[in-house]
């Protein structure tokens, strides 16, 4: 005795129907996934080119290193601005959920949290100069200072747990 067991034409065409409509979905499904995967590494790969070259590296060495706001050249303003563009950018897309904000904190948000604690002060400055408000989401620099909050104390544990398993 067979399984199927079709009896017309009219059995025929709907299950064949059915059977490109499965593919038709389940190659959507697949479709839609590769997408998802082809998004996140575009985000990612951009993550990269904001962050990683070499002149971005030198300017949050100067942050780092030379910063001091008291007194501040002209060109050591246009680094620190660049730094907090930066930042700031990489930060909207973590929060906007552009990119992982879990990924960005393992990639940068050590520094991130660094160039924040660096210069929070020059952004306090800027931000009493124009009468800004740091909790308006318009603010100079929001992002940036929204993902620094919320991301300092879990790479403080990160970094309690790493020191905990060296001395382990």
């Amino acid at each position: 005795m067979s399984v199927w067991h079709i009896t017309s034409a009219w059995e025929v065409m709907t299950a064949i129907a059915t059977a490109v409509i499965a593919l038709g979905i389940v190659g959507g499904i697949w479709q839609l996934l590769v997408n998802r995967s082809m998004r996140k590494l575009e985000a990612f790969n951009s993550l990269l080119e904001i962050w990683g070259g070499l002149e971005e590296r030198e300017m949050r060495r100067y942050v780092f290193s030379d910063y001091n706001l008291e007194q501040l050249s002209d060109e050591g303003r246009k680094k620190v601005e660049s730094v907090l563009a930066i930042c700031n950018r990489i930060s909207f897309m973590a929060l906007e959920g552009i990119i992982s904000e879990k990924v960005v904190r393992r990639y940068v948000g050590r520094s991130i949290v660094r160039c924040w604690e660096e210069l929070e002060e020059y952004v306090n400055a800027r931000r009493a100069e124009v009468r800004e408000v740091a909790s308006d989401k318009d603010a100079y620099m929001y992002s940036f200072q929204e993902f620094a909050r919320r991301n300092r104390g879990k790479i403080k544990i990160q970094e309690e747990k790493t020191k905990e398993g060296v001395s382990n």
